[in-house]
């Protein structure tokens, strides 16, 4: 009689079922670094967005103000206006587009580990959020009176101009900077090159052409080193006082009109200048 042949029913020997399972793993590795840069992309782009909101805010505040960028209140410890500390900026921004997502690139992840100091907690990397208390009579309580950030402000751009200490000059001492600020829209020319917003690793900074490229990420001794953050692959994402937004390289930083006296033309645009960890970082600005 004849007799039906089962042998082609067999299942996947285990040769088989190894050799397609080498496929598929090898197809994930050619497919998970792809989506990787499509997930870096899209932070990226939330990141540039939330900048451009904050600019609005800004624009929408100088509308308001017969064209005056927002006021610095000094902190008085005996009860008076304050305070320096971000929240002349933050409140503007809060009043025209109230969400506190708007301050934090995607990227920056972690919340710092101190979240209540007097002066603020700086991150020590560029994935932790920075924090600075909206009231520094009070104590924390989540979002209530401590504020989250990863972006920061050109501290150069207000109505009222204030000194500061510079640690960019040695010995360290007080400028006499009030002819430095950007106290009106109108006056930042067509302000493609003024930065406003920009990734940061403080809530506020005042960079000065005499600023040198640091050891490493983690030194902020001068003000510029508190933009200078590797979050964006070699780049920080910027908005602009003319609404543009691009990403700047990390040595672009010092070719950026920060405020009024600004020299573009400084010792870090020199071609014997020296970058130490950021050597190979683009100057494109």
């Amino acid at each position: 009689m004849f007799r039906r042949n089962t042998d082609s029913h067999k299942g996947f020997t285990l040769i088989e079922l190894l050799v397609v399972i080498a496929i598929i793993a090898m197809l994930l590795a050619i497919l998970m670094p792809a989506l990787g840069r499509a997930k870096d992309m899209a932070r990226e782009l939330i990141c540039r967005t939330r900048l451009r909101q904050c600019h609005l805010a800004i624009h929408l505040f100088t509308n308001d103000n017969k064209d005056l960028f927002p006021y610095i209140r000094l902190f008085d410890m005996s009860g008076g206006e304050h305070d320096q500390l971000g929240q002349w900026w933050i409140d503007p921004i809060m009043d025209y587009a109230p969400d506190p997502e708007l301050l934090v690139c995607p990227k920056a992840t972690r919340l710092p580990s101190n979240v209540y100091n007097f002066r603020s907690a700086i991150p020590k990397d560029n994935s932790t959020m920075w924090s600075a208390s909206r009231d520094p009579g009070e104590s924390p309580d989540a979002y209530g009176n401590v504020i989250y950030g990863s972006i920061a402000v050109n501290a150069w751009i207000s109505s009222n101009g204030v000194n500061f200490m510079s640690t960019a000059i040695d010995p360290p001492y007080q400028v006499d900077t009030p002819s430095f600020y950007w106290k009106e829209l109108s006056n930042t020319g067509s302000g493609s090159n003024v930065p406003l917003f920009l990734d940061g690793g403080y809530v506020e900074a005042r960079p000065m052409d005499q600023d040198t490229a640091s050891y490493e990420e983690s030194i902020k001794n001068q003000h510029m080193h508190y933009f200078a953050y590797d979050r964006h692959r070699g780049h920080v994402n910027s908005v602009f006082v003319d609404g543009s937004s691009r990403k700047v390289g990390l040595k672009g930083l010092w070719r950026l009109k920060w405020h009024r006296k600004f020299n573009i033309h400084n010792a870090q645009t020199l071609p014997d200048a020296e970058w130490h960890w950021m050597e190979g970082f683009s100057d494109e600005h």
